[in-house]
């Protein structure tokens, strides 16, 4: 098994076009949201108020320290196997580490406690050693989309996801 790369350039491009820019859609619970990160993830980062200004000024090179720190480092993409890393990644960015995490840990049968530790890397390897790496993602893209479809705003913003 191949474990990830890192937070290279390529996934940093990866994530800033699927991310995409400024938006500020009235149906979206998260508000204002630039390149994927919300008013929200932005007032809790910089530890002050924003607005929806700060939001549609967000530089590049903050947006990727947000991802690094509060997604990447967080759902622990560096010691998971290539493919996996960037699929949780990508989930907990656009559903939050918990969610993408917990999901992760119920499809390779761990406690769904949010947290990936010892115990979820050691299932996650025993389910690639037994089922394959491709068997995991599909498993894991599966659950990913059925939450989704489960949202209140899915119809409005399913294409988009």
């Amino acid at each position: 098994m191949q474990l990830s790369r890192g937070f290279t350039p390529n996934i940093q491009s990866y994530v800033l076009a699927s991310e995409g820019g400024y938006v500020n859609h009235p149906s979206d619970p998260g508000k204002a949201t630039n390149m994927g990160i919300t008013i929200a993830t932005l007032r809790a980062w910089r530890g002050t108020k924003v607005t929806n200004k700060d939001v549609q000024n967000l530089t590049q090179a903050e947006a990727l320290a947000i991802y690094k720190a509060q997604y990447w480092d967080t759902v622990r993409a560096d010691q998971l196997p290539l493919g996996l890393d960037y699929l949780t990644f990508d989930y907990a960015v656009n559903s939050g580490p918990a969610r993408a995490i917990k999901d992760l840990q119920r499809v390779v049968g761990a406690s769904d406690d949010g947290v990936i530790g010892a115990k979820t890397l050691a299932l996650i390897d025993s389910f690639i050693k037994s089922k394959g790496i491709a068997a995991l993602l599909k498993a894991y893209a599966n659950a990913r989309w059925a939450f989704m479809q489960g949202l209140s705003t899915f119809s409005t913003f399913k294409n988009g996801w």
